[in-house]
């Protein structure tokens, strides 16, 4: 389990995580999740699962500082 966090403007680019499953709870803030399907808008208390090597994107388009608790699970 690792905190993150994500200034106004900024995003964690396009990228995947190989053989692992990623888990995003969105602690503050607001922004935009991209992934292979479609885009979502986040707000406080969202969760995101990212199967395994499954390409996303994270942007913070709002006001405030985005923080994030992220589960990261390898998948064999």
């Amino acid at each position: 389990m690792t905190y993150g966090w994500l200034p106004v403007g900024n995003k964690y680019a396009w990228h995947n995580h190989e053989s692992i499953d990623e888990i995003m709870y969105v602690l503050k803030g607001t922004g935009i999740v991209k992934d292979e399907e479609g885009e979502y808008t986040y707000s406080s208390g969202d969760v995101f699962m990212y199967p395994a090597n499954v390409y996303h994107e994270i942007y913070n388009n709002g006001d405030i500082e985005s923080e994030y608790i992220f589960v990261r699970i390898h998948n064999k």
